[in-house]
């Protein structure tokens, strides 16, 4: 329960910091708007996708290391904590240890976040194939299309 907690702080941290926070801020804005179309809005999503990619893929570094120099202004500990290794009953079929007890912290720390991102990738994907195939059945009924069959 207190992971996710922490996650949660640590990934809005991130989000905060990032250089792609305004892109994603003004997406999330965009896409709430009444009047928004169809076509536009899978358009946003589009971006919002690749705003998170890239995010996953070249910007956690540089946001981990902006997020670190945020919580040293504001005298945070910016370390990641060792957590005590617990030893469990060790049974006949247990020949080798747990690799994930060998990882330090900040391994940890990034393979959640990258399961986190994941997830939202994959969240966002599912949505916009819903929303194109909407915008592909109705685009007709809509916005600039409509007005070409007026001409």
């Amino acid at each position: 329960m207190i992971w996710r907690e922490i996650l949660k702080i640590i990934l809005d941290a991130i989000l905060f910091c990032a250089k792609n926070n305004e892109c994603i801020d003004r997406t999330n804005k965009a896409l709430q708007q009444k009047d928004l179309l169809i076509d536009c809005g899978t358009k946003l999503i589009a971006v919002l996708r690749s705003t998170l990619q890239g995010l996953r893929d070249t910007g956690f570094e540089q946001t981990l290391q902006e997020v670190q120099n945020l919580a040293e202004e504001m005298d945070i500990d910016r370390g990641f904590l060792n957590k005590r290794k617990r030893r469990g009953k060790k049974l006949e079929i247990d020949a080798t240890p747990d690799e994930g007890s060998n990882l330090i912290p900040e391994e940890l720390f990034k393979i959640q976040i990258y399961c986190v991102l994941d997830t939202l990738l994959s969240q966002i994907d599912w949505r916009y194939q819903k929303m194109k195939t909407s915008c592909d059945d109705f685009c007709f009924l809509y916005g600039s299309s409509l007005q070409l069959l007026l001409i």
